[in-house]
């Protein structure tokens, strides 16, 4: 998932770019094993392609995804669509090495991810009107904010919990 700059919204070009996403994850759910199958032990191929994909995006400028109003409007190649075609499966092949390991902390996270889902965005629109997004800038920013934003998205589903007991999934989803 990929989030959008509410400026720079076209439901149209959104329709269009998110409902391949939402189909290819359909298809994996369908035909999970074959797709395993040929992820595995391609876990390096897959990050190096990717790799490769922002790089090029990178270097020629793009950085984030072609916003544009008109939908027929062609300025420059959209490489957000090849770089997120080979970035899903690198992901995929690589929670395929992982799932080997026990991670009690990973599991937490996807317990709860329904929570995060719907608890991140208070926690972004708190820290852009205290003015943290301003100080954080570039990638590191970027991690700082995004762990920052996780951490409190754990704290408070944990919370929510305790207090909250089984009703906390009517106002968290947990």
């Amino acid at each position: 998932v990929s989030h959008r700059a509410p400026h720079s919204i076209n439901q149209i070009q959104n329709l269009f770019f998110f409902s391949a996403w939402y189909m290819a994850g359909i298809l994996y759910s369908r035909y999970r094993e074959p797709v395993n199958a040929w992820l595995q032990g391609k876990v390096v191929i897959l990050f190096l392609a990717a790799l490769s994909v922002a790089l090029v995006m990178s270097l020629s400028g793009q950085v984030g995804l072609l916003y544009k109003w008109d939908p027929f409007e062609f300025t420059r190649l959209d490489l957000s669509v090849p770089k997120t075609a080979i970035t899903i499966p690198f992901y995929l092949s690589l929670f395929l090495v992982l799932q080997k390991y026990p991670m009690r902390l990973l599991n937490y996270i996807a317990k709860i991810s329904f929570a995060i889902y719907f608890i991140h965005p208070w926690f972004l629109l708190g820290f852009d009107f205290l003015g943290v997004n301003d100080k954080m800038v570039g990638m590191s920013g970027f991690f700082i904010r995004w762990a920052l934003t996780l951490t409190c998205c754990i704290i408070t589903a944990w919370l929510g919990k305790k207090l909250l007991g089984s009703r906390s999934k009517y106002l968290i989803g947990y």
